[in-house]
């Protein structure tokens, strides 16, 4: 089963950790849709050099993928985030954070938080195996 990852969050402030997480879904065998193509040698312009385009093209990934993965060091998250998160829930897609949010109205019980890639993927396969549509006749 492919599992594809976006990552969001305040990218640009965190570039080693960005690349880092990204690093540790591939190893899991997840594929990030966002962001992608990373260079390990200019992690930092990539991320700020995102321009409203790829925020509209991210959103498009949010809505089509399995898993939306907020690095929220501290628990903040912004107003950006939140639509992304709101997009999330619409899709049906999983969400997780890196950290507990600090605002009492996303410590929901869908948003997961601290999982390791390793835990997510596995967490995501087995929920999608339990809720796998049964053909009926």
């Amino acid at each position: 089963m492919n599992l594809n990852v976006v990552i969001t969050g305040n990218l640009s402030k965190m570039p080693e950790l960005v690349s880092a997480k990204a690093k540790e879904f591939e190893d899991v065998g997840m594929h990030v849709v966002f962001p992608k193509n990373l260079n390990s040698t200019n992690i930092r312009e990539q991320l700020l050099s995102l321009r409203r385009d790829e925020a509209r093209l991210k959103r498009e990934e949010i809505s089509q993928n399995s898993i939306l993965y907020i690095l929220n060091p501290g628990g903040g998250i912004s107003p950006n985030t939140n639509i992304e998160i709101g997009l999330a829930m619409a899709s049906g897609t999983h969400i997780f954070c890196s950290e507990k949010p600090t605002a009492p109205e996303l410590q929901l019980h869908w948003i997961k938080v601290g999982k390791t890639a390793e835990e997510i993927k596995s967490e995501v396969e087995a929920f999608n195996i339990k809720n796998k549509p049964r053909c009926r006749i």
